[in-house]
């Protein structure tokens, strides 16, 4: 009965695997065949919680890209994505974005 648990278990969690990588997959060609390409934002699933990070100077892509990994199938989004904005001055600096 053990073995049986045992094996049940890993099966349990190949399934998931799997699904985690298709999910990610699916999120990832649908940010780069959009606008949202150019920002090269990382995508990682586990248990299919989609996490997304990278930085934009758009704004309006933070909320974007949540939207599109809920729509891919993702039950959870942990957005990381930091914006930015570009000055005369210098280097980005980031924005606080509230939603």
């Amino acid at each position: 009965m053990l073995a049986l648990t045992v094996w049940i278990g890993q099966y349990s969690f190949a399934a998931q695997n799997r699904q985690d990588t298709e999910l990610e997959q699916r999120i990832r060609d649908r940010l780069a065949r959009g606008k949202m390409a150019s920002d090269h934002f990382l995508v990682k699933v586990s248990n299919g919680t989609a996490t997304l990070e990278g930085q934009t100077a758009v704004p309006q892509r933070k909320g974007a890209a949540t939207r599109l990994a809920k729509s891919c199938g993702a039950s959870k989004v942990d957005n990381r994505i930091h914006v930015t904005v570009r000055g005369a001055e210098g280097p980005p600096k980031q924005v606080q974005v509230v939603h």
